[in-house]
């Protein structure tokens, strides 16, 4: 009986030092490609939070990511955005940005991701890329703006 114990000990001992090893890089995979640069958020009710898109941006650098939450919309805004980030809303038709005097959001640099909101009440185009590359601009609702061609 004492010799069955040992032998299933040892082969629950000899299964767990192979399963461990894999478990542990893939947990070291994950973090590794969730790490690259800092999360802002704006509105939601989280202890630091900024209350405007645009404050969150300019405090970021090249590789953050902003996510926007829903709570505070519409935002009344116009962003410019000069760096390398990626901007996201909680959920593209209630996430909404918007601005009357001008385009809404303006992209100066490369390597820029936009995605999930809606952007409305624009007097002119809702979003310029002048950018060289990289630039990704998906799940985007543009809504009741006034679009002039002056050519």
């Amino acid at each position: 009986m004492k010799k069955k114990s040992i032998a299933v000990g040892i082969t629950l001992l000899f299964i767990a030092t192979l399963i461990l090893p894999t478990t542990a890089q893939n947990i070291t995979k994950l973090s590794e490609s969730t790490s690259r640069g800092n999360w802002w958020y704006v509105g939601g009710s989280g202890p630091g939070n900024y209350s405007r898109i645009q404050d969150a941006i300019d405090n970021a650098t090249d590789g953050d990511i902003i996510y926007v939450f829903d709570d505070s919309s519409p935002y009344i805004e116009h962003l410019q955005i000069d760096k390398s980030l990626v901007l996201v809303g909680e959920e593209k038709h209630s996430t909404i940005i918007e601005f009357y005097d001008s385009m809404i959001i303006h992209i100066m640099a490369s390597k820029v991701t936009v995605s999930n909101f809606t952007l409305q009440h624009s007097s002119k185009t809702s979003i310029s890329v002048y950018a060289e590359d990289d630039t990704l601009i998906t799940d985007i609702v543009i809504a009741d703006n006034i679009i002039n061609d002056t050519r």
